[in-house]
This record gives structure tokens, C-alpha cells and sequence, in this order.
């Protein structure tokens, strides 16, 4: 069995090696099992070669999630997870809430680029390297700025609702370029608040020319929820995904998000309990939010596996909206990020 002391990263890694061993050549965490050579009686020594480390799999699990990011997220935080409880890490849910200290600019220059209006990117509560770096290659030449959500950085309060922070962006953003064609990107969460500020650029006379929602988030299917309930999650999550027992110090558990590219480099330890604090604040946010329909252009990339769930809530609100499905089919919007043909897209839409 999966220990409590595995992580989705450990599990992706054992998966990778046994699969490379049994296939004979190098696996990526995205590639499929049967396209890189597997077949049905392979995925047999598959099961027992998982069960030789304390893995316990299920052929089915296989064939149903057949590259090692999809197997390992469905066995450490999916329905494959083994029957025990989640603790919630204690080390993670300390803290106060910050005091307002007099940071009241939420946008960071990320590429100064050469020439051209900047493209504005709004970006997620935990992978924002990885956005930073995806947005570099989307725009080029072309400058970016990025806004980071409060509560993530320094001590600015935490949002309230999706609007007003959509109004405290657009106000920055306005002081950064006060006039001109504007074009803004969105991760998750700041999906959202990328079309609510995109709407009150519109309002106020703007011209939005890209409005861009990437791997844009999905509200709690139970409704609105609030902060307390939404951080238990938020550490409920964090336990799963990492592997946590619950006894493990802020410094292991940064350097096992670390490992999978959570925060950025210069994240303490000590940060990790407001960190969570911002999640689950923007995760109660989300929950009360229902997008107003956008009349202009969006482009939207978003994985296969939220099909539904995605049609149904953000449906209505996009008209003109350009659709771009991938297939990864796991919960974090990395390797969305650094998909080439998204790239393509993005560069396309950000060219002169």
C-alpha cells in the first residue's frame, strides 16, 4: 500500500522508472503507456512491479490513466488514494491573518520586453514561476507584467470577492499603461478575476483585445463555502498531495512543494501558513462568483477532463470563445503551461 509518506511525486517517479524499465526507453511524466510501446500483458508486470515497491494497483487504474502523472495523482489524491484519514499539517495551519502594511501594488514586471503594449497576466495561488515562465515564451518581445494575488506575497490582506479585487487590478493596471489596447492572461483563479477585469476595462471605455483564460478554475460543486471549511480543504488537499502525516516540520513540507513547483524560489517556511490561508480565501471567493456574460472575443485553454463542469460554468458567460482542449488529464495547469501548442496559440494572439 501507498504510504502516508508518499507524494504524488514520489508515485509519479516509482511509476516512471517501472514503466521505463518494462518499455525500455526514457518516460516522460505525460507519455502514454500504449503509444511508448505498452499493451495489455505489459500492464500486468506493470501491477506487479507497482506492488513489488508498496503500490497498490489495479490494471483497471492503468488503463484508465495511462501516462505516470495521470496514475500517480489518481492514487495519492484521486479515487485510487488507499483508506486512510487526512491530517491536516499541523505546521501549515498556524499563523495570523496579515495586517494591510502598506502594499498596495499587487502587479510585478516579469519580462521588460522590447517594444509593444504589455501583456497582463493574472496569475494562480501556488505556480507562479511556472506561469512566469510560460508567459515569457508566449509574448516574446512584447513586455509582461504580472498580478499575484493578495495574500501570497508581502501582507496585503486577502480577497474578498472576485470583483473587488478585479477593481483594485484594473485600477494598478491603468496607473502601468493608462491608455491603449490591453491584453490580459489568466491562470486558475486569476482566470476569473482576469474576465472581471477585463469587463471593467470594457465598461470604462478600454479596448480588450486578448482576453486569454487558462486552465480557468471551477467552483465547489457544493456551493459557496466559507474560509474556515475552505482552508480545511486547502490543508486537506496539500496533505494528500504530498504525502503528509501531519507531524512533518513548514521546512520538509516547502521542500516537497518545491519539488513540484509550488511558490517561488524565495518562499520561506515561515510563509507557508498564509500562504494556505490565500488559497483558501480565493477559493472562497470563487465559490461566490458567477461570471457576467463577456461581449468580446475570449480564448480558452482548458484540459479535456473539466469538459463538463467547465461548459457549465463558464459556458453562458463566453460568446465569442475560442476553445483549446488538451488531454493531460490531471488537476494542476503545469503542463498546460508549457504545452507547445498553446504556446503557438498565445504567440499568434499577442503577435503585432
Amino acid at each position: 500500500m501507498i504510504s502516508a509518506n508518499d507524494s504524488y511525486q514520489a508515485t509519479e517517479d516509482a511509476l516512471r522508472e517501472i514503466w521505463a524499465g518494462l518499455l525500455g526507453t526514457e518516460v516522460l511524466p505525460y507519455d502514454d503507456f500504449f503509444d511508448s510501446g505498452g499493451n495489455s500483458l505489459k500492464v500486468v508486470d506493470v501491477v506487479i512491479a507497482a506492488r513489488q515497491r508498496g503500490i497498490s494497483l489495479r490494471s483497471s487504474a492503468v488503463f484508465r490513466n495511462p501516462t505516470p502523472a495521470r496514475l500517480a495523482e489518481f492514487l495519492t489524491v484521486g479515487a485510487g488514494r488507499p483508506d486512510r484519514a487526512v491530517v491536516a499539517p499541523a505546521a501549515l495551519a498556524g499563523g495570523d491573518d496579515p495586517e494591510d502594511g502598506g502594499r498596495d501594488r499587487y502587479l510585478v514586471p516579469i519580462s521588460p520586453g522590447t517594444g509593444g503594449e504589455p501583456l497582463f497576466l493574472v496569475h494562480s495561488d501556488h505556480l507562479v514561476e511556472a506561469e512566469r515562465e510560460a508567459a515569457r515564451a508566449w509574448a516574446g518581445d512584447r513586455p509582461v507584467c504580472g498580478f499575484v494575488l493578495p495574500g501570497t506575497s508581502g501582507t496585503a490582506l486577502y480577497p474578498d470577492t472576485v470583483e473587488e479585487l478585479a477593481e483594485r487590478y484594473a485600477a494598478e493596471l491603468l496607473k502601468e499603461q493608462p491608455e491603449g489596447s490591453f491584453r490580459l492572461a489568466g491562470v486558475g483563479i486569476g482566470a476569473a478575476v482576469a474576465l472581471e477585469t477585463a469587463q471593467l476595462l470594457r465598461g470604462r471605455g478600454h479596448e480588450v483585445v486578448l482576453l486569454a483564460l487558462i486552465r480557468p478554475a471551477l467552483p465547489d460543486a457544493a456551493g459557496p463555502v466559507g474560509l474556515t471549511d475552505a482552508l480545511r480543504g486547502q490543508l486537506e488537499r496539500v496533505a494528500a498531495r504530498f504525502g503528509l502525516a501531519g507531524d512533518e516540520c513548514a521546512t520538509e513540507i516547502l521542500a516537497r512543494m518545491r519539488a513540484e513547483g509550488w511558490y517561488e524560489a524565495a518562499t520561506r517556511a515561515a510563509e507557508l501558513p498564509r500562504l494556505q490561508r490565500a488559497s483558501a480565501a480565493a477559493a472562497t471567493a470563487l465559490s461566490r462568483y458567477r461570471p457576467a456574460f463577456y461581449d468580446a472575443p475570449v480564448v480558452l485553454f482548458q484540459d479535456e477532463r473539466d469538459a463538463a463542469t467547465t461548459e457549465e460554468f463558464w459556458g453562458p458567460a463566453l460568446g465569442a470563445c475560442r476553445s483549446h482542449w488538451t488531454e493531460y488529464g490531471v488537476e494542476s495547469p503545469r503542463p498546460l503551461l508549457a504545452d507547445a501548442e498553446v504556446t503557438r496559440v498565445m504567440r499568434e494572439e499577442l503577435s503585432p
